[in-house]
């Protein structure tokens, strides 16, 4: 009789510990920007801005999200980006923001904080 409730004890325990610690955590990196340009390329040249961006973080990503921190991944890609529109495009003004989300699997996206992990300044 022993033996039978030292096992159910047993059970009961590796269920109480195993729920919460195998949720996957989500990152995402996005941007937030506001940008504007001058000149023959003051239409598209915000426009391809924000798609390096997006390209860039989805590169470091793997896609849409990651289960990992890659904010130093994420800077380095984006330095990248930055230092190319220096040169393509010295007509844009404004700012680029880069924001991290981290939440689970099971939070939902609307009640998740951001943060800032590094803002591109267009002079």
């Amino acid at each position: 009789m022993a033996l039978l409730v030292w096992v159910m004890a047993l059970a009961i325990g590796f269920t109480a510990c195993s729920s919460d610690d195998d949720e996957l955590y989500v990152v995402t990196y996005d941007t937030a920007t506001s940008l504007t340009a001058s000149g023959e390329d003051a239409l598209s040249a915000p426009v391809k801005a924000i798609s390096d961006y997006s390209t860039a973080l989805k590169q470091v990503m793997g896609g849409s999200f990651c289960t990992a921190d890659k904010d130093a991944e994420v800077i380095e890609a984006c330095d990248k980006v930055f230092e190319k529109h220096q040169a393509l495009y010295p007509s844009l003004k404004g700012y680029v923001e880069i924001r991290k989300t981290v939440g689970t699997t099971s939070s939902p996206d609307e009640e998740l904080p951001s943060t800032v992990v590094k803002t591109y300044t267009y002079e």
